[in-house]
């Protein structure tokens, strides 16, 4: 790589590390910094199928979006996350939900990894909400044994380009400037 190109990445980098901090409202803003570095350059290796939930019916898919080139913007909910909170996040969900299927330049991945001791009861609120959303429950646990996504739950909503390294870290939906530095990353 030529030395105006280096510049130009570690550029590139730099500022995706500060929108990050800015669009995460990281209070922690050096180890948010460092875990936002980490995983920028870290590729997320999604797994073929889940048991997924959707219009009040659990049924076993693949995933939206593996193999194409189409950018995937994951929310992720993991074991430590609280459930309820995240049944909380279905309007927003629902949200980018719509976006998604409008622009039709991403695809949107719920997936939802409550403890062993809340999963039945968690499939069975989303069960009741009937929602058009497919929610994706990680019952092995997969991305957490990955051990790739951040602890900070203000990282688990980041967009995944086609290299399955994220391109963008945080809710779109938080700000104008949140949603313009996440279109800005579709169209890079």
């Amino acid at each position: 790589m030529k030395t105006a190109d280096k510049t130009i990445t570690n550029a590139v980098v730099t500022a995706l590390l500060v929108a990050a901090v800015v669009t995460t409202g990281c209070d922690e803003s050096d180890s948010s910094v460092v875990q936002a570095m980490r995983f920028y350059r870290t590729e997320v290796i999604l797994p073929d199928a889940m048991v997924a939930v959707k219009n009040g019916k659990v049924t076993h898919v693949p995933l939206p979006g593996t193999g194409t080139d189409c950018p995937v913007l994951v929310r992720y909910y993991g074991p430590d996350d609280c459930n309820e909170c995240a049944l909380s996040h279905m309007r927003e969900n629902e949200e980018l939900a719509r976006w998604a299927a409008a622009d039709k330049s991403f695809y949107l991945l719920i997936v939802m990894a409550p403890k062993d001791e809340d999963r039945n009861g968690t499939i069975e609120r989303v069960k009741d909400m009937r929602s058009s959303l497919t929610v994706y429950f990680d019952e092995s646990y997969y991305f957490e044994s990955q051990k790739v996504i951040p602890q900070s739950d203000k990282m688990h909503t980041f967009l995944l380009g086609d290299d399955r390294k994220p391109k963008y870290i945080g809710n779109p939906l938080k700000n104008e400037s949140s949603k313009k530095r996440f279109m800005k990353s579709l169209n890079n």
